[in-house]
């Protein structure tokens, strides 16, 4: 491997690193008793802010393409920010290893919705990817019960898989011009919005404690320097490669948690999990159309 290439499996990794720490930070805003709604609303917000910021130093565009704004912005107000109110919300009913092995079911589920769409051809290696990881997800959810993770937590990570496979089958199809740097901060805009809206409906954001904040700010930062670390690697490593290499933010995520809030990962999970990643990388190798794994650059 060439120095070059060896410095941008490096980045890559520390993007995961980034990744997990989003987990950490928002689980810790959350403990330091921020209300959701506040937390998710801020945390979009602020990464956008950032993603902005990013976006001007590198000179790159810092609006979508035309005739794609509404399209982007609508993505993060319905799609993204409904899957992360999903996502924090099993967490607060389940430990972080099984929701985040959880939630990397969302790699297969995305491969039978192309398969389904006829982007993908089918063959053994969908076949056994599915195989993986709907079977490590079935040992995830049934290991431990309430202590491993409630019934409406699992319905809850249910449903922030299906709108996050939803994002990524729709973002691919649907924004094809803007730049994905600039679609990924104006997703986290819409998020923002999104998420004050449920707020709004639900009849409030709930606190937002001036301790919680400091937690907030680490978690948009962590949101945003995992964004652009993405976004760096991507093009010299490729999608596919990076997304595997991207996967190490669930042991990352797992490790961080059970250090921080004592998490406990039975011999169970562990195993689950295990089939779930193995799942997932057989369906991250499986050739496709470069944007689709471009617009799922993107965490809870």
């Amino acid at each position: 491997m060439s120095d070059g290439g060896a410095r941008h499996v490096v980045l890559a990794i520390l993007g995961a690193f980034a990744f997990a720490n989003t987990l950490l930070w928002g689980r810790a805003s959350l403990r330091a008793g921020a209300g959701l709604p506040a937390m998710l609303t801020v945390r979009f917000a602020l990464t956008g802010l950032l993603m902005l910021g990013v976006l001007s130093v590198l000179g790159r565009p810092r609006l979508p393409a035309r005739g794609e704004r509404t399209t982007v912005f609508l993505l993060g107000v319905v799609a993204y920010g409904l899957e992360a109110v999903f996502f924090f919300l099993a967490l607060q009913r389940g430990t972080s290893a099984a929701v985040v092995l959880l939630f990397y079911t969302h790699v297969v589920i995305v491969t039978i919705g192309e398969l389904l769409l006829g982007s993908l051809r089918p063959s053994r290696r969908i076949a056994a990817a599915v195989i993986l990881s709907l079977t490590g997800g079935a040992i995830v959810a049934l290991a431990g019960g309430d202590v491993t993770l409630s019934p409406s937590g699992f319905v809850f990570v249910a449903c922030s898989i299906g709108c996050y496979s939803g994002y990524v089958l729709c973002s691919a199809r649907l924004v094809r011009e803007t730049e994905p740097m600039t679609a990924a901060a104006w997703v986290a805009f819409g998020a923002s919005i999104g998420v004050a809206g449920w707020g709004v409906g639900r009849g409030g954001f709930g606190a937002l404690p001036a301790v919680a904040l400091v937690d907030i700010g680490a978690l948009a930062v962590a949101t945003a320097a995992a964004f652009a670390l993405w976004f760096a690697v991507v093009g010299p490593l490729g999608s596919s490669r990076t997304a595997i290499i991207m996967m190490m933010e669930a042991p990352f995520g797992i490790v961080l948690t059970s250090l921080a809030f004592g998490d406990r990962v039975t011999t169970q999970v562990g195993i689950g999990g295990f089939l779930v990643l193995a799942g997932a990388l057989t369906a991250a190798r499986i050739q496709r159309p470069e944007t689709e794994w471009l617009e799922a650059a993107t965490t809870p």
